[in-house]
């Protein structure tokens, strides 16, 4: 395997670690996303529009 295929491997599983850990909390404590996103200035996420098209992605 050379680097670049396994430079891609890695982020992808990071990619998709960090969808996981967005979507676990999204469903068992929806309070401390939303907490956490709003305490990091990044609230406007959680607008239907934007929320629904970040989850299609992940």
């Amino acid at each position: 395997m050379n680097t670049t295929n396994r430079k891609l491997g890695g982020v992808l599983v990071g990619v998709c670690g960090l969808s996981a850990a967005l979507a676990l909390l999204c469903c068992a404590a929806p309070w401390i996303l939303g907490g956490a996103l709003v305490a990091l200035g990044l609230g406007f996420i959680l607008k239907d529009a934007i929320l629904m098209s970040l989850a299609a992605v992940g």
